[in-house]
């Protein structure tokens, strides 16, 4: 009966899975499209900025739960990974260059992105009387909507982050996190 092991699902997999799709809906939900719209670079660029998002969070509550150590080797199994599983429908058909270059262009973005995020301060919001520039979620915010070219207002910021707080994918990071150790 071992070979009955071999339908045992991957929790690393269906993570990756799951932010991917928790990426494209928010893609969906900021750029105002429905699932069977066709998708844009701009939608793209949404999708790749709130998966880089989600992996920051990600490795966050690693590091709180689990420490160092644990947050690498976990980090080093999703994190490429995930981005590919977020490429492979969308360059279904490519030439094989365009796919690396896409993929090379993906691993710096998200390189990038994780060390402006390592700089903000985590707390939602600024606190009474002081500014919410520089925490975690508006920066955050304030990529999304630059990159919907919506106005970077104070509205249109504070709309971004509270649809970006109230998403169930929090729940899920949070959820990986506890249950990987």
């Amino acid at each position: 009966m071992s070979w009955l092991n071999s339908f045992k699902k991957d929790p690393l997999v269906d993570f990756q899975l799951q932010l991917v799709k928790y990426s494209a809906e928010a893609a969906n939900i900021h750029c105002g499209k429905n699932l069977s719209d066709e998708v844009d670079s701009r939608w793209i660029a949404v999708q790749f900025e709130c998966l880089y998002f989600y992996l920051f969070l990600t490795d966050l509550n690693l590091f709180n739960k689990w420490g160092a150590e644990k947050r690498d080797k976990v980090m080093d199994e999703i994190g490429l990974q995930t981005i590919n599983a977020a490429l492979d429908p969308i360059c279904r058909g490519q030439p094989k260059d365009v796919v690396e270059k896409m993929k090379g262009e993906c691993i710096d973005n998200f390189k990038t992105r994780f060390n402006e995020y390592a700089k903000c301060k985590i707390a939602f919001h600024g606190g009474e009387r002081e500014s919410l520039k520089g925490t975690l979620f508006w920066e955050f915010s304030k990529i999304i909507a630059e990159s919907t070219g919506r106005e970077t207002n104070i509205f249109g910021i504070v709309n971004i982050q509270l649809i970006t707080s109230q998403s169930p994918v929090l729940k899920e990071i949070r959820k990986f996190a506890d249950n990987i150790g």
